[in-house]
């Protein structure tokens, strides 16, 4: 050892101060030029005290533009930049808020920017990645009630407002790719969960212009035919129901819909609506069901147009393939009174 301090019984004080208030372009401490260093240590720093509060502490208070800590690992392959390892440790602890966060409980890593208003409180530069991950997030079997990711907010307009291009609480920008997925949920294992799940509690304050989820291709005015704005695939389905809407907690539903499809296009060549089926040989292709009627319409056709003319038609059958069976077969066999056709 070429230099030991020992001070067994100090308390207060100070065991090494350094003060160089004028310093510019030198250096308090200085410790380089080592190349053999294995499992030694250039500065260990050390304490048994289960009553710590903060053993280590930097304050930069008035740099404005410069960086407070930088560490420089650029030939770094297989290892760790930096690592908080807890160790054996297992007593972190979880406090759970409803609708606050105060940040209480047990944290690895904190970052507190309570005061920012703007700015960026974590920064990933990962500009040439190309097979790696910026972020990885693991967790095994043992997750049940808790989270990967957490995201809190309880701001009532803010960036959740999506009036404005790139707006939203979390955002994820990808303008410039062609081809490729930007957001993919593999849940293979998945029986009776959900792999996505949007949901508003009990919210009752959906107006109008509001929506759970919301797809906006209003500037997508190329789009091929073949192309889908949202697409549902299920090729290997046998049972179930690819595509379910459900209205189902209260009859409460008078003047809404549970489905409505608006289009504004005057020239309409394939239809506003089209089942497309055509390897069906048995069974049906288009169902209603309405058990429970009384004096409601099961198919109710409007038009309030008073240009209709010599070629247009309400209803029209073309099958013009058919030589045998029947086009249109109404039954009605228990009917005592009212009309069949009117």
């Amino acid at each position: 050892t070429i230099v030991d301090v020992k001070s067994p019984s100090l308390m207060h004080g100070k065991v090494i101060s350094l003060r160089s208030p004028k310093i510019t372009s030198g250096k308090v401490i200085n410790m380089v030029d080592n190349e053999d260093l294995t499992s030694g240590k250039l500065l260990h720093v050390k304490t048994s005290s289960e009553s710590a509060i903060n053993p280590l502490q930097f304050d930069f208070h008035r740099v404005t533009n410069g960086t407070g800590i930088a560490m420089n690992v650029m030939n770094l392959q297989n290892g760790v930049g930096l690592l908080l390892d807890s160790g054996n440790g297992s007593a972190l602890q979880t406090t759970h808020h409803d609708t606050t966060y105060d940040g209480s409980g047990g944290t690895l890593l904190r970052l507190k920017g309570q005061n920012q208003s703007a700015g960026t409180l974590l920064d990933i530069d990962a500009s040439n990645l190309i097979d790696g991950k910026a972020i990885l997030v693991r967790s095994f079997d043992a997750l049940s009630s808790g989270a990967l990711l957490d995201l809190y907010t309880n701001t009532s307009t803010g960036h959740a407002d999506n009036s404005d291009v790139g707006e939203g609480v979390v955002r994820l920008t990808v303008n410039s790719m062609e081809s490729g997925t930007g957001m993919k949920i593999n849940a293979n294992g998945l029986t009776h969960g959900k792999a996505l799940h949007v949901t508003s509690n009990n919210g009752y304050m959906l107006n109008s212009d509001g929506g759970l989820v919301y797809i906006d291709g209003n500037e997508e005015s190329n789009v091929i035919t073949g192309a889908s704005m949202a697409e549902v695939s299920g090729h290997d389905m046998t049972n179930g129901t690819l595509l379910k809407v459900t209205q189902m907690g209260t009859p409460s539903l008078v003047t809404g819909k549970v489905l409505d499809i608006y289009t504004s296009s005057t020239h309409l060549i394939n239809g506003a609506f089209e089942v497309t089926s055509k390897s069906v040989k048995t069974g049906q292709i288009m169902r209603i069901r309405g058990d429970q009627i009384t004096s409601a319409n099961m198919i109710d056709i409007l038009s309030s147009s008073n240009n209709v003319n010599m070629n247009s038609k309400i209803i029209n059958f073309n099958i013009s393939g058919a030589t045998k069976g029947t086009i249109v077969d109404v039954k009605s066999p228990s009917l005592m009174h009212g009309k069949v056709i009117s």
